[in-house]
């Protein structure tokens, strides 16, 4: 059976730790419960601009070594930030594909389609 967690609106900021930490830890338990795919659905940065103060930090620590893929779906506070080079490791996937985009396991078992924002 294939384990899914999903979540969104984190609205990550450098300057509120305690998101950060809950994602930490949300990340940490999808870890131990052996969860196979993350999706964040929308928001996991409150402002455009925090995406680029965060994404080192993201792509180096969180989003590392993990056993699972991340999924993420720009939401309406970060749409705009996802625009251009957006790579946050080898397994996150960023949907921005309109109307949609999919990601699909490597071994098909699972698809997931991603509805990015749109005005």
């Amino acid at each position: 059976m294939i384990r899914v967690l999903h979540t969104a609106d984190i609205h990550l900021t450098p300057d509120d730790q305690e998101r950060m930490d809950a994602l930490r830890s949300l990340l940490d338990l999808a870890e131990q419960d052996d969860i196979d795919v993350v999706t964040i659905g929308g928001d996991l940065f409150d402002q455009p601009e925090n995406l680029e103060q965060l994404r080192t930090d993201l792509r180096n620590d969180l989003f590392s070594n993990r056993p699972f893929e991340i999924i993420l779906i720009p939401g309406n506070h970060d749409i705009e930030a996802y625009r251009g080079d957006v790579f946050f490791g080898d397994y996150c996937t960023v949907i921005t594909e309109e109307p949609f985009g999919q990601w699909i396991a490597p071994d098909e078992s699972l698809r997931i389609t991603g509805l990015p924002y749109t005005e």
